[in-house]
C-alpha cells in the first residue's frame, strides 16, 4: 500500500515522528503491532536496506493517518527519513506482532527503553478512545528529558486515565527530582506490589531487554508472563 507523508515532527532529541495521510485507505492492526515501511525511492546499496520494521505509534482508531516514530542514525534509511519531503511516498508493508494488549481484567506491567516507548504509545492512545479500563504500570528510562520520545502526552495520559501509573526514570538528567536508575530488580519490586501475577512487556534495545529479563526471573516472574521485543538498529 502506498501512503503520502502528511507531517514530519521531531518529538525528542533525534527522535522524528512521521505521519502518513491514509487517503480513504483501510488498513487492519491491533494496537501494539508494527509494520515493514519501505522507500521505494531510496537507493540502497544492500538488498533489503530500503525496508525498515517500526512499531505503529498511532491507534487503530485513527483510522485516516498511520505513524511512526524513529532514533534518527548515520544508516541511509534513517538519514532518508530526515530529508524525506512532504506528500513523498513511502510503501506500507506487513503488519505483525504479538505485542498486543491482553484481555480486560489482566494488570500489566510495561517495561520501555528510549524509543521502545513506540507500541506502548499505540496502545495508550487506543485504550483512551476506547474508554477501557486496564491496571497498567509503565516504567519508561532514558538518558534525560531531551531524549524521552512522547514525554509531554505520556504526563497528559498518566492524567487521564485513572489506573495508568507512569514511573519516568532518567540516567543522566542531573537535576531530575525522580528516579535515576536504570531498570533493575530494585526497581521494578520499589513499584510493581500487585500480587495478581500481571503480564510483563519489555521493549528496547537487546542488551537492555535481557538485562530487565534476568531482573524479572530474579523476581520469580514466570516466562510465560513475560513478553519482549527487541528494537534493533538505532
Amino acid at each position: 500500500m502506498q501512503i503520502k507523508l502528511k507531517n514530519k515532527v521531531e518529538i525528542a532529541k533525534n527522535t522524528l515522528l512521521l505521519e502518513f495521510d491514509l487517503e480513504g485507505q483501510k488498513i487492519s492492526f491491533k494496537a501494539g503491532q508494527n509494520a515493514a515501511w519501505i522507500l521505494p525511492n531510496l537507493k540502497a546499496e544492500q538488498p533489503g536496506a530500503n525496508l525498515h520494521t517500526f512499531s505503529i505509534a498511532s491507534a487503530p482508531e485513527q483510522t485516516d493517518i498511520i505513524q511512526f516514530a524513529a532514533r534518527i542514525s548515520p544508516s541511509p534509511f534513517k538519514q532518508s527519513l530526515t530529508t524525506m519531503p512532504l506528500g513523498e511516498e513511502i510503501v506500507l508493508g506487513q503488519i505483525k506482532g504479538d505485542l498486543i494488549l491482553p484481555p480486560l481484567g489482566t494488570p500489566i506491567v510495561w517495561l520501555a527503553g528510549g524509543i521502545g516507548i513506540t507500541p506502548f504509545v499505540s496502545m495508550l492512545r487506543s485504550i483512551k478512545i476506547k474508554r477501557l479500563d486496564y491496571q497498567i504500570t509503565l516504567i519508561y528510562s532514558n538518558r534525560d528529558k531531551q531524549s524521552t520520545a512522547f514525554l509531554a502526552e505520556l504526563q497528559q495520559l498518566a492524567k487521564d486515565l485513572p489506573n495508568f501509573k507512569l514511573i519516568l526514570t532518567m540516567t543522566d538528567e542531573v537535576n531530575w527530582p525522580g528516579e535515576k536508575q536504570i531498570i533493575n530488580a530494585e526497581l521494578i519490586k520499589k513499584y510493581v506490589t500487585d500480587n495478581n501475577q500481571p503480564l510483563y512487556y519489555v521493549v528496547g534495545a537487546p542488551a537492555m531487554n535481557q538485562s530487565i529479563y534476568d531482573s524479572l526471573i530474579s523476581l520469580n516472574i514466570p516466562t510465560e508472563r513475560i513478553k519482549t521485543e527487541d528494537f534493533t538498529g538505532y
